[in-house]
């Protein structure tokens, strides 16, 4: 398998949030605070495009 990198883009933003709240979801939900909205909201509120690679 050959692995690809670049740098995000705007557009990456809705499904990395997705990836990430499925991610932390089983954390989350053993502390009893998962919040699908909220989860998704504070990485599109912190997300800068420049700053995060993409594997592919």
């Amino acid at each position: 398998m050959q692995i690809t990198r670049r740098i995000a883009t705007p557009s990456d933003a809705p499904p990395l949030a997705e990836l990430r709240a499925e991610a932390m979801r089983p954390s989350l939900e053993a502390l009893g605070r998962y919040d699908p909205l909220r989860v998704r909201r504070r990485f599109l509120d912190s997300f800068d495009p420049a700053e995060t690679v993409v594997l592919l």
